[in-house]
């Protein structure tokens, strides 16, 4: 099984990609991933996902609950957008591709697409927090990390579908739980 990425993509187009979708890599990491996919070979099992969040790692639930439990506001960019995953939910599909040994390219992520800031709000409400602390911002603002990111990345598990595989459950969810985990 190789991991891939929505990093392939260029963002160009705002409707989730399928697998039979085309690649076009913004940036150093999306090339590599594009290598890897094709050195993998027509055999392997490649699953592309995105935004991985653990519930037991720093991640973007971490960051924006310990900004709301300094008292600050989160500045979170808005014109981003993807479908989040959850390591949860992601371990038993990949578990389950390995032991099927599905060949080809499949798209694993929670269900909906949104923004950090949106997913930053939701962190909030789960939390019981003001949402109203978390600050939209633009990608066009000073990022501290320079490589070019696709503005919309969101993947459609369409293979996933076809095989008869449940659907991964919807992106807030996951948040609340992790939330719950967190704050008790």
């Amino acid at each position: 099984v190789q991991i891939s990425t929505d990093y392939v993509f260029d963002g160009l187009v705002a409707v989730p990609y399928t697998e039979t979708a085309g690649t076009n890599p913004l940036n150093v990491y999306g090339q590599s991933k594009e290598a890897g996919e094709t050195f993998a070979g027509p055999l392997a099992t490649i699953v592309r996902t995105a935004w991985l969040q653990a519930a037991d790692a720093p991640g973007m639930v971490d960051r924006v609950l310990s900004g709301l439990s300094a008292k600050e506001e989160v500045a979170l960019p808005a014109d981003r957008r993807a479908c989040p995953t959850f390591v949860g939910d992601l371990v038993p599909v990949i578990w389950r591709l390995a032991e099927e040994r599905i060949p080809g390219l499949v798209h694993a992520t929670n269900g909906g697409v949104t923004s950090w800031y949106e997913f930053g709000r939701s962190v909030a409400d789960a939390a019981g927090a003001d949402p109203d602390r978390i600050i939209p911002i633009s990608v066009e603002q000073p990022d501290e990390r320079p490589a070019q990111r696709p503005p919309y990345s969101a993947l459609d598990n369409s293979v996933l579908r076809a095989l008869g595989y449940p659907e991964i459950r919807d992106h807030r969810d996951a948040i609340a739980e992790v939330v719950a985990g967190v704050v008790g």
